[in-house]
């Protein structure tokens, strides 16, 4: 990818109320801060681009969400014989792409391939079966698919302003790295990435990708109840408590439906803009009856302290996720090589 040569990692996350350009140095002491941009986004709504708008970099890792994107999780195997034999490279690829074998809508693209375990006859909880003794492997994996025409209206918005897109990452997974610890992630961990026009889903267990969803609740459904709302004479919580409850109840829903309300031990993540509305936290803490803390970003070496609030943990998280990526590619020439290597480096990659 253009943007992992050399030193400088670019990322851009285009939202439906603002476009954050990011760029960061790696060094040998680790990523520094270099500069950033921000713009109002225009022809945006609910995370979809309308019209066509783009940012000013020449290279980029480009965030992707919106109502438009859906996880699943699926399964798939391969047997090998009656007798055990050592696994490789080429017998992980070909259970991953059992498991990937499913029947999606022709509109419909898969932004993700996310290993959950590899079970190994019958074993589960294997994280790399490289080189281990089976006679079955299978694997299990969650995918983020997407509308083809909307991540492509993402790119081309970024491609005409001249910038090549390099690769499309689902924002609550970038955000992730800027705000989860690894602790969470193993407990079993809900992060709501909260943005003007939705509001993005990952639910961590045992380290990998449990649930992805989307919610169509945003910020701006907050701010166009409280411009209503302030021509009749009550207070600010009173006009916003309501919209904050129905998205805590949304939220719940989405993770009893995920199967792993229960399972998700570390409580629940917010981050994203909307996450700083008043009252939220408590009303999140009522409903759902679990821990809730609002998400601060991990910080870049060199970095404005304004950068570091919960509404850049996407811009952030993407930075870090693309490093990680780079990281695990290993600048091997070898596509599938690469792509598996950025697989077993961290659950959830």
């Amino acid at each position: 990818m253009p943007s992992q040569q050399g030193n400088f990692l670019n990322v851009i996350d285009v939202g439906s109320a603002k476009t954050c350009a990011l760029v960061a140095e790696i060094t040998e002491n680790g990523l520094r801060y270099r500069g950033h941009g921000l713009s109002d986004s225009r022809g945006s709504r609910k995370g979809v681009i309308v019209d066509l708008a783009g940012a000013a970099v020449e290279h980029a890792l480009v965030g992707v969400a919106g109502s438009h994107v859906r996880g699943l999780n699926t399964h798939g195997g391969i047997t090998f014989g009656t007798r055990p034999r050592e696994i490789a490279r080429e017998e992980i690829r070909l259970a991953v792409d059992k498991a990937r074998a499913i029947p999606l809508p022709a509109d419909r693209e898969v932004l993700h391939l996310l290993p959950q375990e590899f079970i190994l006859d019958e074993q589960a909880g294997v994280h790399d079966p490289l080189g281990m003794m089976a006679a079955r492997l299978e694997v299990r994996v969650h995918m983020v698919t997407s509308a083809s025409s909307a991540t492509q209206n993402v790119v081309s918005a970024v491609n005409r302003a001249g910038v090549h897109v390099d690769d499309t990452v689902f924002e609550p997974l970038a955000c992730a790295d800027a705000v989860l610890r690894s602790d969470e992630r193993d407990m079993g961990v809900c992060l709501a990435d909260i943005g003007a026009g939705s509001t993005e889903l990952a639910i961590f267990h045992q380290g990998a990708v449990a649930y992805t969803g989307v919610i169509p609740i945003g910020g701006d459904h907050f701010t166009s109840d409280l411009s209503v709302g302030l021509c009749t004479p009550v207070n600010e919580a009173e006009i916003l408590e309501p919209r904050a409850r129905e998205l805590c109840e949304l939220l719940r829903e989405a993770m009893r439906q995920s199967g792993m309300f229960d399972a998700c031990l570390a409580g629940l993540v917010l981050s994203g803009g909307g996450s700083r509305l008043p009252g939220l936290l408590d009303i999140a803490d009522s409903v759902l009856r679990k821990p809730v803390r609002l998400s601060w970003p991990i910080p870049l070496a060199k970095m404005p302290i304004e950068l570091a609030e919960p509404e850049f943990a996407t811009a952030l998280g993407l930075v870090y996720y693309g490093h990680r990526a780079r990281v695990a590619r290993g600048f091997q020439n070898d596509r599938w090589s690469s792509r598996l290597k950025a697989m077993f480096a961290k659950k959830g990659a």
